[in-house]
Protein backbone atom coordinates (compact mmCIF):
# COMPACT_ATOMS: atom_id res chain seq x y z
CA UNK A 1 0.00 0.00 0.00
CA UNK A 2 2.81 2.56 0.91
CA UNK A 3 5.32 3.70 -2.17
CA UNK A 4 8.89 3.28 -1.68
CA UNK A 5 9.92 6.02 0.96
CA UNK A 6 13.70 5.95 0.26
CA UNK A 7 15.49 7.76 -2.79
CA UNK A 8 17.58 4.53 -3.44
CA UNK A 9 14.48 2.69 -3.78
CA UNK A 10 13.24 4.82 -6.77
CA UNK A 11 16.51 4.96 -8.17
CA UNK A 12 16.69 1.39 -8.35
CA UNK A 13 13.64 1.10 -9.47
CA UNK A 14 13.66 3.38 -12.60
CA UNK A 15 17.83 1.86 -13.49
CA UNK A 16 15.50 -0.91 -13.72
CA UNK A 17 13.34 0.76 -16.20
CA UNK A 18 16.19 2.32 -18.06
CA UNK A 19 15.53 5.50 -16.58
CA UNK A 20 18.87 7.43 -14.17
CA UNK A 21 16.96 9.23 -11.37
CA UNK A 22 18.18 12.51 -11.32
CA UNK A 23 18.11 15.24 -7.66
CA UNK A 24 15.30 16.83 -9.38
CA UNK A 25 13.46 13.41 -10.02
CA UNK A 26 13.98 12.18 -6.28
CA UNK A 27 12.49 15.51 -5.40
CA UNK A 28 9.62 14.81 -7.34
CA UNK A 29 9.00 11.24 -5.80
CA UNK A 30 8.95 12.42 -2.49
CA UNK A 31 6.36 14.79 -3.71
CA UNK A 32 4.12 12.29 -4.75
CA UNK A 33 5.32 10.12 -1.39
CA UNK A 34 4.16 12.97 1.17
CA UNK A 35 0.96 13.27 -1.45
CA UNK A 36 0.26 9.22 -1.06
CA UNK A 37 0.91 9.18 2.89
CA UNK A 38 -1.57 12.37 3.27
CA UNK A 39 -4.45 10.43 0.68
CA UNK A 40 -3.37 7.09 2.93
CA UNK A 41 -4.37 8.36 6.07
CA UNK A 42 -7.32 9.54 4.95
CA UNK A 43 -8.61 6.35 3.41
CA UNK A 44 -7.77 4.67 6.67
CA UNK A 45 -9.64 6.88 7.91
CA UNK A 46 -12.59 6.06 6.31
CA UNK A 47 -11.82 2.50 6.44
CA UNK A 48 -12.59 3.01 10.57
CA UNK A 49 -16.16 4.49 9.31
CA UNK A 50 -18.91 2.15 10.13
CA UNK A 51 -20.89 4.03 7.92
CA UNK A 52 -18.55 3.10 4.42
CA UNK A 53 -20.06 0.13 2.33
CA UNK A 54 -18.73 -2.85 1.00
CA UNK A 55 -18.53 -1.40 -2.51
CA UNK A 56 -16.82 1.36 -1.83
CA UNK A 57 -14.37 -0.32 0.36
CA UNK A 58 -13.40 -2.80 -2.25
CA UNK A 59 -13.18 -0.06 -4.83
CA UNK A 60 -10.78 1.93 -2.35
CA UNK A 61 -8.53 -1.71 -2.04
CA UNK A 62 -8.66 -2.20 -5.44
CA UNK A 63 -7.32 1.43 -6.11
CA UNK A 64 -4.52 0.81 -3.53
CA UNK A 65 -3.36 -2.40 -5.22
CA UNK A 66 -2.83 -0.80 -8.29
CA UNK A 67 -0.66 1.82 -6.97
CA UNK A 68 1.18 -0.35 -4.96
CA UNK A 69 1.92 -2.58 -8.17
CA UNK A 70 2.35 0.67 -10.26
CA UNK A 71 5.85 1.45 -8.17
CA UNK A 72 7.36 -1.65 -9.83
CA UNK A 73 6.71 -0.75 -13.49
CA UNK A 74 5.01 2.45 -13.70
CA UNK A 75 6.08 6.24 -13.72
CA UNK A 76 6.34 8.96 -11.82
CA UNK A 77 3.44 10.28 -13.86
CA UNK A 78 1.44 7.37 -14.20
CA UNK A 79 1.33 7.28 -10.64
CA UNK A 80 0.38 10.84 -10.15
CA UNK A 81 -2.58 9.77 -12.40
CA UNK A 82 -3.56 6.89 -10.03
CA UNK A 83 -3.46 9.18 -7.18
CA UNK A 84 -5.54 11.31 -8.56
CA UNK A 85 -7.75 8.60 -9.19
CA UNK A 86 -7.86 7.13 -5.95
CA UNK A 87 -8.61 10.95 -4.66
CA UNK A 88 -11.50 11.45 -6.93
CA UNK A 89 -12.73 7.68 -5.39
CA UNK A 90 -12.20 8.93 -1.70
CA UNK A 91 -13.86 12.59 -2.54
CA UNK A 92 -17.13 10.49 -3.93
CA UNK A 93 -16.54 7.59 -1.06
CA UNK A 94 -16.70 10.49 1.66
CA UNK A 95 -19.70 12.22 0.35
CA UNK A 96 -21.42 8.03 0.49
CA UNK A 97 -20.52 8.49 4.19
CA UNK A 98 -22.02 11.43 5.20
CA UNK A 99 -24.93 10.16 2.92
CA UNK A 100 -24.91 6.80 4.86
CA UNK A 101 -24.50 8.36 8.48
CA UNK A 102 -27.68 11.11 7.11
CA UNK A 103 -29.45 8.08 6.29
CA UNK A 104 -28.71 6.23 10.07
CA UNK A 105 -28.76 9.47 11.61
CA UNK A 106 -32.87 9.80 10.74
CA UNK A 107 -33.04 5.51 10.98
CA UNK A 108 -32.21 6.03 14.59
CA UNK A 109 -33.92 9.24 14.94
CA UNK A 110 -36.78 7.30 14.20
CA UNK A 111 -36.16 4.36 16.74
CA UNK A 112 -35.79 6.83 19.36
CA UNK A 113 -38.84 8.91 19.01
CA UNK A 114 -40.19 5.57 18.81
CA UNK A 115 -38.80 5.01 23.02
CA UNK A 116 -40.36 7.87 23.58
CA UNK A 117 -43.49 7.20 23.00
CA UNK A 118 -43.68 4.04 24.53
CA UNK A 119 -42.22 6.33 27.69
CA UNK A 120 -44.73 8.77 27.02
CA UNK A 121 -47.20 5.76 27.59
CA UNK A 122 -45.63 4.47 30.64
CA UNK A 123 -45.45 7.63 31.80
CA UNK A 124 -49.71 7.40 32.30
CA UNK A 125 -49.30 4.48 34.62
CA UNK A 126 -49.81 4.82 38.40
CA UNK A 127 -46.46 5.88 40.26
CA UNK A 128 -44.26 7.34 37.40
CA UNK A 129 -42.79 10.30 39.08
CA UNK A 130 -43.70 13.58 38.01
CA UNK A 131 -39.63 14.50 37.41
CA UNK A 132 -39.59 11.00 34.85
CA UNK A 133 -42.58 12.83 32.88
CA UNK A 134 -40.96 16.46 32.86
CA UNK A 135 -37.50 14.47 32.10
CA UNK A 136 -39.38 12.58 29.38
CA UNK A 137 -40.48 16.09 27.72
CA UNK A 138 -37.48 17.35 27.70
CA UNK A 139 -35.94 14.26 25.80
CA UNK A 140 -38.64 15.09 22.92
CA UNK A 141 -37.41 18.61 22.93
CA UNK A 142 -33.93 17.77 22.38
CA UNK A 143 -35.26 15.05 19.65
CA UNK A 144 -36.94 17.83 17.68
CA UNK A 145 -34.27 19.74 17.97
CA UNK A 146 -32.29 17.14 16.37
CA UNK A 147 -34.49 16.93 13.71
CA UNK A 148 -32.37 18.05 10.73
CA UNK A 149 -29.58 16.91 11.87
CA UNK A 150 -27.21 14.51 9.28
CA UNK A 151 -24.74 13.10 12.42
CA UNK A 152 -25.04 10.02 14.41
CA UNK A 153 -23.56 11.18 17.53
CA UNK A 154 -25.94 13.60 19.25
CA UNK A 155 -28.18 11.11 18.26
CA UNK A 156 -27.22 8.46 19.95
CA UNK A 157 -26.00 10.81 23.18
CA UNK A 158 -29.50 10.88 23.60
CA UNK A 159 -30.46 7.23 22.90
CA UNK A 160 -28.17 6.74 25.77
CA UNK A 161 -29.57 9.04 27.90
CA UNK A 162 -32.97 7.63 27.00
CA UNK A 163 -31.66 4.07 28.36
CA UNK A 164 -29.68 4.73 30.72
CA UNK A 165 -33.39 7.42 32.24
CA UNK A 166 -35.70 4.26 31.33
CA UNK A 167 -33.81 1.78 33.30
CA UNK A 168 -33.94 4.60 36.30
CA UNK A 169 -37.72 5.24 35.40
CA UNK A 170 -38.57 2.24 35.95
CA UNK A 171 -36.51 1.77 39.58
CA UNK A 172 -38.11 4.48 40.39
CA UNK A 173 -42.09 3.10 40.00
CA UNK A 174 -40.75 0.05 42.02
CA UNK A 175 -39.53 2.08 44.41
CA UNK A 176 -42.25 4.01 44.72
CA UNK A 177 -44.34 1.02 44.51
CA UNK A 178 -42.72 -1.13 47.95
CA UNK A 179 -43.40 2.48 49.55
CA UNK A 180 -46.88 2.46 49.08
CA UNK A 181 -46.63 -0.70 50.24
CA UNK A 182 -45.27 -0.09 53.33
CA UNK A 183 -47.81 2.42 53.58
CA UNK A 184 -50.76 -0.23 53.53
CA UNK A 185 -48.82 -2.71 56.11
CA UNK A 186 -48.60 0.15 58.26
CA UNK A 187 -52.24 0.90 57.81
CA UNK A 188 -52.96 -2.64 59.00
CA UNK A 189 -50.55 -1.91 62.11
CA UNK A 190 -52.93 0.74 62.63
CA UNK A 191 -55.87 -0.90 62.35
CA UNK A 192 -54.49 -3.65 64.94
CA UNK A 193 -53.77 -0.76 67.30
CA UNK A 194 -56.85 0.65 67.32
CA UNK A 195 -58.19 -2.50 68.61
CA UNK A 196 -56.16 -2.05 71.82
CA UNK A 197 -57.64 -1.18 74.99
CA UNK A 198 -55.28 1.21 76.27
CA UNK A 199 -55.15 3.90 73.52
CA UNK A 200 -56.44 7.62 74.32
CA UNK A 201 -58.85 9.37 72.52
CA UNK A 202 -56.61 12.21 70.60
CA UNK A 203 -53.93 8.71 69.86
CA UNK A 204 -56.94 7.10 68.29
CA UNK A 205 -57.82 10.32 65.98
CA UNK A 206 -53.81 10.36 65.15
CA UNK A 207 -54.09 7.18 63.71
CA UNK A 208 -56.75 7.51 61.87
CA UNK A 209 -55.99 10.65 60.53
CA UNK A 210 -52.45 9.29 59.55
CA UNK A 211 -54.38 5.96 57.58
CA UNK A 212 -56.37 8.82 55.77
CA UNK A 213 -53.36 10.57 54.48
CA UNK A 214 -51.89 7.16 53.75
CA UNK A 215 -54.66 6.33 51.70
CA UNK A 216 -54.32 8.97 49.40
CA UNK A 217 -51.50 7.41 47.84
CA UNK A 218 -52.46 4.14 47.32
CA UNK A 219 -53.60 4.47 44.25
CA UNK A 220 -50.99 6.83 42.50
CA UNK A 221 -48.19 9.04 43.49
CA UNK A 222 -45.80 10.88 41.68
CA UNK A 223 -43.60 12.48 44.12
CA UNK A 224 -40.62 10.09 46.07
CA UNK A 225 -39.96 12.88 48.74
CA UNK A 226 -43.31 13.23 49.72
CA UNK A 227 -44.23 9.66 49.97
CA UNK A 228 -40.83 8.89 52.15
CA UNK A 229 -41.81 11.58 54.32
CA UNK A 230 -44.93 9.98 55.18
CA UNK A 231 -43.71 6.62 55.09
CA UNK A 232 -41.51 7.99 58.28
CA UNK A 233 -43.83 9.84 59.61
CA UNK A 234 -46.26 6.83 59.41
CA UNK A 235 -43.56 4.93 60.84
CA UNK A 236 -42.24 7.06 63.64
CA UNK A 237 -46.31 7.69 65.21
CA UNK A 238 -47.45 3.62 65.33
CA UNK A 239 -44.20 2.75 66.78
CA UNK A 240 -43.94 5.22 69.16
CA UNK A 241 -47.67 4.25 70.24
CA UNK A 242 -46.81 0.68 70.23
CA UNK A 243 -44.24 1.22 72.67
CA UNK A 244 -46.61 2.86 74.46
CA UNK A 245 -49.37 0.30 74.15
CA UNK A 246 -46.78 -2.30 75.35
CA UNK A 247 -45.65 0.13 78.17
CA UNK A 248 -49.03 0.64 79.61
CA UNK A 249 -50.01 -2.93 78.93
CA UNK A 250 -47.66 -4.09 81.23
CA UNK A 251 -48.06 -1.41 84.28
CA UNK A 252 -52.13 -2.53 83.86
CA UNK A 253 -51.54 -6.03 84.35
CA UNK A 254 -49.09 -5.70 87.22
CA UNK A 255 -51.02 -2.95 89.13
CA UNK A 256 -54.48 -2.68 88.03
CA UNK A 257 -56.05 -5.52 90.22
CA UNK A 258 -54.12 -4.06 93.64
CA UNK A 259 -55.26 -0.47 92.85
CA UNK A 260 -58.29 -1.23 92.67
CA UNK A 261 -58.20 -3.01 95.97
CA UNK A 262 -56.82 -0.07 97.69
CA UNK A 263 -59.82 1.82 95.68
CA UNK A 264 -61.87 -0.11 98.02
CA UNK A 265 -59.76 -0.11 101.14
CA UNK A 266 -59.55 3.41 101.39
CA UNK A 267 -63.09 3.64 100.73
CA UNK A 268 -63.69 1.03 103.68
CA UNK A 269 -61.39 2.99 105.80
CA UNK A 270 -63.22 6.37 105.03
CA UNK A 271 -66.33 4.88 105.90
CA UNK A 272 -65.40 2.91 109.01
CA UNK A 273 -61.72 4.16 110.16
CA UNK A 274 -61.32 6.68 113.52
CA UNK A 275 -60.09 9.93 110.84
CA UNK A 276 -59.54 13.04 111.88
CA UNK A 277 -60.23 15.51 109.15
CA UNK A 278 -56.75 16.21 107.57
CA UNK A 279 -56.64 11.87 107.04
CA UNK A 280 -59.42 11.99 105.27
CA UNK A 281 -58.45 14.85 102.89
CA UNK A 282 -55.65 13.24 102.06
CA UNK A 283 -57.39 9.44 101.55
CA UNK A 284 -60.46 11.23 99.29
CA UNK A 285 -57.42 12.93 97.64
CA UNK A 286 -55.16 9.62 97.07
CA UNK A 287 -58.37 8.24 96.20
CA UNK A 288 -59.56 10.75 93.32
CA UNK A 289 -55.72 10.42 92.05
CA UNK A 290 -56.04 6.33 91.72
CA UNK A 291 -59.26 6.32 90.05
CA UNK A 292 -57.78 9.22 87.27
CA UNK A 293 -55.13 6.66 87.12
CA UNK A 294 -57.32 3.72 86.34
CA UNK A 295 -59.62 6.05 83.77
CA UNK A 296 -55.93 7.35 82.07
CA UNK A 297 -56.56 10.37 82.96
CA UNK A 298 -53.27 12.38 82.87
CA UNK A 299 -52.02 9.66 82.72
CA UNK A 300 -48.26 8.62 81.59
CA UNK A 301 -47.01 4.73 81.17
CA UNK A 302 -46.15 3.69 85.06
CA UNK A 303 -48.13 6.40 86.12
CA UNK A 304 -50.22 3.55 87.87
CA UNK A 305 -47.77 1.40 89.52
CA UNK A 306 -45.71 4.78 91.19
CA UNK A 307 -49.20 6.32 92.48
CA UNK A 308 -50.06 2.86 93.94
CA UNK A 309 -46.87 3.19 95.72
CA UNK A 310 -47.60 6.55 97.31
CA UNK A 311 -51.07 5.62 97.50
CA UNK A 312 -50.08 2.52 99.71
CA UNK A 313 -48.12 4.14 101.77
CA UNK A 314 -50.36 6.74 102.86
CA UNK A 315 -53.31 4.65 103.37
CA UNK A 316 -51.72 2.24 105.63
CA UNK A 317 -50.20 5.44 107.38
CA UNK A 318 -53.88 6.71 107.99
CA UNK A 319 -54.73 3.27 108.81
CA UNK A 320 -52.43 2.88 111.64
CA UNK A 321 -53.65 5.52 113.68
CA UNK A 322 -57.08 4.42 112.57
CA UNK A 323 -56.88 1.58 114.46
CA UNK A 324 -54.79 2.57 117.37
CA UNK A 325 -57.63 5.26 117.92
CA UNK A 326 -59.85 2.48 117.87
CA UNK A 327 -57.55 -0.09 119.68
CA UNK A 328 -57.50 2.73 122.49
CA UNK A 329 -61.62 3.75 121.87
CA UNK A 330 -61.78 -0.56 122.51
CA UNK A 331 -59.66 -0.56 125.63
CA UNK A 332 -61.30 2.28 127.39
CA UNK A 333 -65.03 1.27 126.16
CA UNK A 334 -64.49 -2.39 128.01
CA UNK A 335 -62.74 -0.42 130.77
CA UNK A 336 -65.94 2.21 130.97
CA UNK A 337 -68.22 -1.17 130.73
CA UNK A 338 -66.12 -3.05 133.81
CA UNK A 339 -66.73 -0.35 135.80
CA UNK A 340 -70.00 0.42 135.40
CA UNK A 341 -70.48 -3.83 135.74
CA UNK A 342 -68.71 -3.68 139.33
CA UNK A 343 -71.11 -0.65 140.06
CA UNK A 344 -74.42 -2.10 138.99
CA UNK A 345 -73.51 -5.30 140.40
CA UNK A 346 -72.85 -3.30 144.00
CA UNK A 347 -76.14 -1.65 143.92
CA UNK A 348 -77.65 -5.00 142.59
CA UNK A 349 -76.12 -6.20 146.28
CA UNK A 350 -76.77 -3.76 148.65
CA UNK A 351 -80.25 -3.58 147.05
CA UNK A 352 -80.75 -7.29 147.61
CA UNK A 353 -79.42 -6.50 151.30
CA UNK A 354 -81.69 -3.94 151.58
CA UNK A 355 -84.17 -6.08 150.26
CA UNK A 356 -83.54 -8.85 152.68
CA UNK A 357 -83.49 -6.57 155.36
CA UNK A 358 -86.94 -4.94 154.98
CA UNK A 359 -87.79 -8.61 154.64
CA UNK A 360 -86.54 -9.69 157.84
CA UNK A 361 -87.79 -6.26 160.03
CA UNK A 362 -91.68 -7.56 158.07
CA UNK A 363 -90.68 -10.80 158.84
CA UNK A 364 -89.84 -9.84 162.80
CA UNK A 365 -92.61 -7.75 163.26
CA UNK A 366 -94.75 -10.50 161.88
CA UNK A 367 -93.41 -13.01 164.11
CA UNK A 368 -93.46 -10.46 166.98
CA UNK A 369 -97.43 -10.78 166.02
CA UNK A 370 -97.63 -14.32 165.11
CA UNK A 371 -95.89 -15.53 168.92
CA UNK A 372 -93.56 -18.10 167.62
CA UNK A 373 -92.83 -20.81 170.03
CA UNK A 374 -90.75 -20.65 173.20
CA UNK A 375 -87.23 -21.00 173.45
CA UNK A 376 -84.82 -22.85 175.27
CA UNK A 377 -82.83 -21.71 178.16
CA UNK A 378 -79.69 -23.92 179.02
CA UNK A 379 -76.99 -22.26 180.85
CA UNK A 380 -78.10 -18.35 180.50
CA UNK A 381 -78.00 -19.26 176.51
CA UNK A 382 -81.35 -18.87 174.77
CA UNK A 383 -81.63 -21.68 172.08
CA UNK A 384 -84.05 -20.66 169.29
CA UNK A 385 -86.84 -23.03 168.40
CA UNK A 386 -86.65 -25.89 165.96
CA UNK A 387 -87.50 -24.21 162.67
CA UNK A 388 -86.19 -20.81 163.54
CA UNK A 389 -82.91 -18.31 163.74
CA UNK A 390 -81.69 -15.17 165.58
CA UNK A 391 -81.09 -12.83 163.02
CA UNK A 392 -78.98 -9.37 163.88
CA UNK A 393 -80.75 -7.21 161.85
CA UNK A 394 -77.69 -4.33 161.61
CA UNK A 395 -75.04 -6.65 160.64
CA UNK A 396 -77.62 -9.24 158.92
CA UNK A 397 -75.95 -12.52 160.89
CA UNK A 398 -77.99 -15.17 161.84
CA UNK A 399 -77.28 -16.97 165.16
CA UNK A 400 -78.49 -20.53 167.21
CA UNK A 401 -78.02 -19.22 170.20
CA UNK A 402 -78.25 -15.85 171.80
CA UNK A 403 -78.06 -14.32 175.72
CA UNK A 404 -80.01 -11.51 175.14
CA UNK A 405 -83.34 -12.44 172.61
CA UNK A 406 -84.49 -9.00 173.03
CA UNK A 407 -81.37 -7.68 170.74
CA UNK A 408 -81.97 -10.19 167.87
CA UNK A 409 -85.47 -10.80 165.72
CA UNK A 410 -86.60 -14.56 165.79
CA UNK A 411 -86.88 -15.77 162.07
CA UNK A 412 -87.63 -19.23 160.10
CA UNK A 413 -84.86 -20.90 159.00
CA UNK A 414 -86.10 -20.10 155.33
CA UNK A 415 -85.78 -17.00 155.91
CA UNK A 416 -82.53 -17.19 157.57
CA UNK A 417 -81.33 -18.63 154.08
CA UNK A 418 -80.85 -14.87 152.27
CA UNK A 419 -78.32 -14.49 155.15
CA UNK A 420 -75.39 -14.96 156.45
CA UNK A 421 -74.12 -17.18 159.22
CA UNK A 422 -72.44 -15.39 161.81
CA UNK A 423 -69.51 -16.29 164.48
CA UNK A 424 -69.83 -17.36 167.73
CA UNK A 425 -69.11 -14.75 170.31
CA UNK A 426 -69.81 -13.65 173.63
CA UNK A 427 -73.47 -12.53 173.12
CA UNK A 428 -74.60 -14.74 170.05
CA UNK A 429 -73.50 -18.21 168.54
CA UNK A 430 -74.55 -21.34 166.15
Amino acid sequence: MKLRRDLIGIALTFLTAGTIATNANAQAYQEVYEEHQVQETQIKKVFESEFISNDDRERLLTGIDRINKAQEQSNRRNIREMLAEEESQLAEVKQHLVANEARVAQSESDKLAEKLKKLEEKSKEPFVLDEDVQQIKEFNDRLVALTQTKKVDPVRAVADEVALFTTKMNLNQSSLIELVEELKGFNQSSAELLKKKYLSKDEKQLLTQDQKVNTLFFEDADNMTHVKEQKEASQKLIESLQQKQAAIQKDFDTNETQVKELVKSVDALLAQGDLISEEKESLTKEKDILNQALKMIDYQPGDLGEKYTLSNKTYHDARKKSDGRIAEAKKKAEEEAAKKAAQEKALREAAAEEAARQQAAAQSQASNHASPPAATVSGGWHQAPAGYKYLKVESGLTYGQVKNPNNFSLITVEEAANYRAGHGNGSAKQ
